[in-house]
């Protein structure tokens, strides 16, 4: 307020004294707090902005429950061998022989990395399999008579002798085993498939058998299998085969049947059983039987489809190396190379080496 003598009454404050007034200027620090003030709520909105920017982004994208960035980063570690799984170097190895035709090496290579993987002792009879539990109890053990399984489970590390191997049914892996017919007369053969029974069979070893696997069941994949030296004397006239698809699928890799012999063959296709979708050999070595390779029309209609595919062949069959002149479906046969040499033979009817 301006008075007209100049003179402010006692009490009163001029208004050029106001400015500079210790007691009408803000506390200090007041300014600085304000500007703080200002800056937290500035931060709060942008972070409130990148939050809904973040939800309306990402809204569409599949989350896994539990998992961050850390846990979707690529490892700097390498990566450990699965259990049960075979061990990349023992891969490598059989890779380089099989690659190279080399006859002794892949042999001894299944003679060392098929069979047990714990030491075997004691004997145990066969027994009815039908859970887990009962897969187990034949660990580490010999099992003197017939194996039945029905159930999804895995039997490993085991040796059966003299007797042979039923599956059923279930979702079954048999690995790391060794069957030993031990040349019984009256044994057919070492494992029947049979029914819906989806079965792996890996790193397994069958010897001394007539028949090796008998396929007639939902589907076989055979790995790492090495059946050899068949059964003999024979006076029952058996048939040998050392895989016999008779029914559904069949898939056979990386495996050394040797059938040297046999009276029937290392590999027959043919459908006695039920209709054949599809029987397919890859990176595996056949040789041995009156024909190595049989592949033929049965009751059940033709194999719809037939594939060999990385063929290794040997001498050693009786006739030829094969019979597939009374066939209907559809083949796909690369050419078979042959072990110990640069040569290949084309997988028709009536080929020899």
């Amino acid at each position: 307020m301006t008075h007209p003598s100049g003179v402010v009454p006692e009490g009163e404050v001029r208004e050029d004294d106001a400015v500079t007034d210790p007691s009408h200027q803000p506390p200090a620090g007041t300014g600085a707090r304000r500007r703080n003030v200002i800056v937290l709520l500035v931060l709060v909105l942008l972070g409130l902005v990148a939050v809904v920017t973040a939800l309306v982004v990402g809204g569409d994208e599949e989350t896994t429950p539990g998992t961050d960035a850390r846990e979707s980063a690529p490892s700097s570690q390498p990566a450990e061998t699965p259990p049960g799984a075979l061990d990349p170097a023992a891969q490598q190895t059989w890779r380089t022989a099989f690659d190279n035709g080399d006859l002794a090496a892949l042999r001894t290579w299944f003679d060392a990395n098929t069979g047990p993987t714990v030491p075997i002792s004691g004997e145990v009879p066969g027994r009815e399999v039908r859970s887990q539990a009962d897969a187990d109890s034949l660990a580490g053990h010999v099992v003197t008579s017939r194996i039945t399984v029905d159930c999804d489970c895995v039997l490993r590390d085991f040796v059966l002798v003299g007797a042979d191997l039923w599956i059923d049914g279930g979702e079954v892996r048999v690995q790391d085993a060794v069957l030993d017919g031990q040349n019984t007369v009256d044994l057919t053969g070492a494992v029947n498939v049979r029914g819906g029974a989806d079965v792996t069979f890996s790193r397994t070893e069958i010897v001394r058998h007539h028949d090796g696997i008998r396929a007639y069941g939902e589907s076989l994949t055979a790995e790492y299998v090495y059946i050899h030296q068949v059964a003999g004397p024979n006076p029952e006239r058996h048939h040998q085969d050392g895989i016999q698809t008779i029914a559904g699928v069949s898939i056979v890799e990386r495996s050394f049947i040797d059938m040297a012999g046999a009276n029937t063959s290392a590999m027959l296709v043919k459908p006695d059983g039920g209709p054949i979708p599809l029987a397919r050999v890859n990176d595996t070595l056949l040789m041995g039987g009156q024909h190595t390779i049989s592949v033929h029309d049965g009751p059940r209609g033709a194999p719809q489809l037939v594939e060999f595919e990385g063929i290794l062949v040997a001498p050693g069959y009786g006739r030829a190396l094969a019979s597939i002149w009374d066939f209907s479906g559809e083949i796909s046969a690369e050419p078979a190379r042959v072990a110990g040499s640069g040569a290949t033979v084309e997988l028709v009817d009536g080929a020899r080496l």
